[in-house]
């Protein structure tokens, strides 16, 4: 059984310019956040956990032209674990697949970025769309699997699970986007035909 409370606490400067329809905002924000849990088994355990970070936002929105913008976002941001990640009491509920959590894990901590670009001509009824973004994690919390491992004791008795799996910390993580937009008119049955494609890619770690 598992119960977990959290909170989380901001605070920081924002810096905020507008000009003639151009948008600039800025901000960088020191984070607390505090993980107060319970895990009740045959050994209970109380779990408190004290995370401290900086995390950072950027937005711009820019009308080149009146036919051109561009916008981009760049941000950062942090994921806890929770309370079964952090559990250090090993689960033999299935003797042959057994588990266990990390107590040691730290928070993943993101870098975010989001790009647009628009073009659109009035004259022609055209428009075209460009977006890419990309996130890259450090700290990503993933699994580690551990296939027929040998001897583990609890309370004085022996396993030999076909599966031991945790948590860890692994760097490596991304994830990689893009997507194309372009729209014209057809003349002949009046209408407008928008044509997209998009990519997506992305890593995970595992161990």
């Amino acid at each position: 059984r598992f119960q977990s409370d959290n909170t989380r606490h901001n605070i920081g400067p924002r810096f905020n310019w507008n000009k003639g329809g151009n948008v600039l905002v800025l901000s960088l924000e020191y984070q607390h956040s505090t993980l107060n849990g319970f895990i009740q088994s045959s050994k209970d355990v109380n779990v408190t956990r004290d995370y401290n970070d900086f995390t950072y936002f950027l937005m711009g929105n820019f009308n080149i032209n009146q036919q051109n913008s561009i916008r981009l976002f760049v941000r950062s941001n942090t994921s806890n674990p929770d309370i079964r990640q952090l559990n250090s009491i090993l689960d033999v509920s299935n003797a042959q697949y057994v588990s266990r959590g990390n107590e040691k894990l730290h928070p993943t901590y993101s870098h975010n970025v989001m790009f647009h670009y628009n073009h659109t001509s009035l004259e022609k009824g055209r428009t075209f769309m460009w977006m890419f973004s990309a996130q890259l994690t450090q700290d990503y919390i993933g699994q580690s699997i551990e296939y027929n491992k040998k001897d583990i004791n609890i309370d004085g008795n022996i396993y030999n699970p076909l599966q031991y799996s945790t948590y860890e910390n692994m760097d490596g993580y991304y994830n990689l986007r893009t997507h194309v937009s372009y729209g014209f008119p057809v003349s002949p049955i009046k209408c407008n035909l928008n044509l997209s494609a998009g990519v997506n890619y992305s890593h995970t770690p595992s161990m």
